[in-house]
This record gives C-alpha cells, sequence and structure tokens, in this order.
C-alpha cells in the first residue's frame, strides 16, 4: 500500500523521511513476505503460550513479537478489501477457516472468545460499511458501534476493530497515516498499561519492561509497514499464497494441541 501510493505525494515530509530510509536499507518488502512474518510471529507467539514458562525474557519476547501479526493483518485486510473481486467470497473465507479453527483455538487456549479470523470478518463488515456513503450517516455509524461493541466477545476485540477503522479512514492518505499507526501502537500500550493497573498488580520496572517487550510487535509493523512495505507486485494470484493463511492457522493450532496434549 505505502510504496504503491507514495508517488502520489510527493512533496510531504513522510514522503521524504521514507525514502531516505529505503534509500539506506535497500529492504522492499511485497504482501507475500509480510504474511509470511505474520505467520512466523503468530507462531512463536503461541509456542510461547503453550510451551514455556511466563514471566521469562523469552516467553515475554515471543508474546511480544507475536503481537505484531494481528495488527499486521488488518492493515492488509483494509488494503485487500479495495483489491478483492468478491468481497462475499473474501468474508466467506474468513468465517469458514475461523469456524475450522474454533474448536481447536478453545481446546488450546482455553478462551471464552471468537478466534482473530472472526474479529478480521469483522473488521471487513466495519471497514465495508465505512464505504457505503449512500447510506444515511447516522445508519453507517450505528452499524460501526454495534459491531465495535460485539468486537469484545472476539479475539483482539475493540482494539484491532479500532485499528480496522482509522486504517481505513486514513487509507488514502499518507501523511496522516504517518501519524496514525503509531498513535495505535500507543494505544497498544497503555491499553497492556491499564490492564496490569486493573488487576491491582503493582506497576515495578519489570511489569514496565515486560509491557514494553509486548509493544514489539505492533511497534515493528509500524515500521514495516510505514517505510518498507511495496504492496506494487503483491497481489496472491497463485492459490496456495491465497489460500495459505486461511489453511495454517486452524492447522498449527491442531498440531500445537496435538504435541500438548502428547
Amino acid at each position: 500500500m505505502m510504496k504503491h501510493r507514495i508517488s502520489n505525494h510527493p512533496g510531504s515530509d513522510s514522503t521524504s523521511f521514507e525514502r531516505k530510509i529505503r534509500k539506506g536499507m535497500h529492504i522492499s518488502l511485497s504482501r507475500d513476505v509480510v504474511k509470511v512474518l505474520a505467520v512466523i510471529a503468530m507462531t512463536g507467539n503461541h509456542i510461547a503460550h503453550v510451551f514455556l514458562k511466563p514471566d521469562t525474557l523469552l516467553y515475554e519476547t515471543l508474546i511480544g513479537i507475536g503481537y505484531f501479526t494481528a495488527i499486521t493483518m488488518c492493515f492488509l485486510l483494509v488494503e485487500g478489501y479495495h483489491h478483492t473481486g468478491n468481497l462475499r467470497a473474501y468474508a466467506l473465507r474468513l468465517i469458514l477457516f475461523g469456524l475450522t479453527a474454533q474448536a481447536p483455538y478453545y481446546a488450546l487456549f482455553g478462551l471464552p472468545r471468537l478466534n482473530i479470523l472472526f474479529t478480521l470478518a469483522l473488521c471487513l463488515g466495519i471497514v465495508h460499511t465505512m464505504n457505503q456513503k449512500h447510506w444515511p450517516e447516522l445508519h453507517r455509524y450505528a452499524i460501526i458501534l454495534a459491531l465495535y461493541i460485539v468486537s469484545g466477545f472476539f479475539e483482539w476485540g475493540f482494539y484491532i476493530p479500532l485499528c480496522a477503522y482509522f486504517f481505513e479512514k486514513y487509507y488514502d492518505d499518507q501523511k496522516s497515516l504517518c501519524r496514525i499507526y503509531p498513535t495505535l501502537v500507543f494505544t497498544f500500550f497503555i491499553i497492556e498499561l491499564t490492564g496490569v493497573i486493573s488487576e491491582s498488580t503493582p506497576v515495578s520496572f519489570s511489569i514496565i519492561i515486560s509491557i514494553l517487550l509486548h509493544t514489539i510487535g505492533p511497534a515493528l509493523s509500524a515500521l514495516l509497514m510505514l517505510f518498507f512495505y511495496d504492496n506494487s507486485s503483491s497481489g496472491s494470484r497463485h492459490a496456495c499464497k491465497r489460500w495459505f493463511f486461511y489453511i495454517y492457522y486452524p492447522a498449527h493450532i491442531c498440531i500445537l494441541l496435538l504435541l500438548s496434549s502428547g
């Protein structure tokens, strides 16, 4: 999304900064590469949850890096909305594979909520509603608010739908997106900190370090997607590429469930 749109705003400060970083680093990440990174980060997070001891440095680091996946996939979802040729099929894929993953997801993590694929499907609904300009504005915002409230029953509820809203709102505004992405990362930090305070846990130095480690993933997402992501050649036309993430999500959860029970 970013590199492809950069040429439309040659005079922006963020564009100049982005060019300098690219020139110095010589890095360009396609959509498929970003998806692979997201899969690796997610897998590490889930392995840490299942097999590692909490509150260790390795555990907290893998958990934090794994948080790269949700916000990044949300970013790609918004882009995918604007490029898909069949929105209904897109939503159906998310829901069907979400249903496939739900039972093993609950068995592995014991979390009474719907998994991330359902959250992404809900985000797709929010983005689609935002684009229905022919609907009365009040109706659009009522639907968005209703979907946002319902997201509380989903994995990454409230936060990822919020990201989807702002990614869509500033989809064609490079300069604003360069501000909102870091703001969403800071919002994640505040949410983590608020969670600690709400549990009446003393905010010690080690707790702050833990929260900062958890923020690595969203911060890394902002860095890569704003300055190194290039969607100009990232269309996953090959069936294997298009279906990989959908299949991998329930498959790796089932494998981890088998390994943990063995």
